[in-house]
């Protein structure tokens, strides 16, 4: 038999059901901002690297025109830059402190790459003949 009191109307309003979609909602947010942040490319493009410096180094070989001695052969990606001759890294950072080319008869221009050697203290191109410009790059090593 049917009894009215029996059956009770669905309770659809819970008290804490604006609590919970506020959660669910801030997750979802936190979780869709931290995967756009993973999957956004990084701008630290601007930010010189020890590759900016292999970059700069080959930039240089280059712009030498003549290696009569062939020292500039070792600079290539078979081998890590901060073992090529005439090249001086820091331990630390691996980065490129000095460059010192001097009295190899190198002949050619000097590239404005080389103002990217960001942790360079030394550098000496003495007796070779390059020719051209000094980039004004190279004044940000200063």
């Amino acid at each position: 038999m049917f009894h009215p009191r029996q059956l009770r109307p669905m309770k659809l309003h819970n008290a804490n059901f604006p609590t919970l979609c506020s959660s669910y909602f801030h997750m979802i947010l936190l979780f869709t901002i931290i995967t756009i942040l993973c999957l956004h490319p990084t701008t630290s493009a601007d930010i010189p690297t020890n590759e900016t410096d292999r970059f700069a180094l080959l930039k240089f070989k280059e712009s030498v025109a003549n290696d009569p001695h062939g020292i500039l052969k070792s600079w290539n990606h078979s081998i890590q830059f901060c073992n090529w001759y005439g090249i001086t890294c820091g331990h630390r950072h691996q980065r490129v402190t000095a460059l010192a080319l001097q009295e190899y008869k190198l002949r050619g221009t000097i590239t404005p790459y080389i103002g990217n050697l960001t942790f360079r203290r030394a550098i000496n191109l003495q007796n070779n003949s390059f020719y051209g410009e000094i980039p004004k790059e190279v004044g940000h090593l200063f």
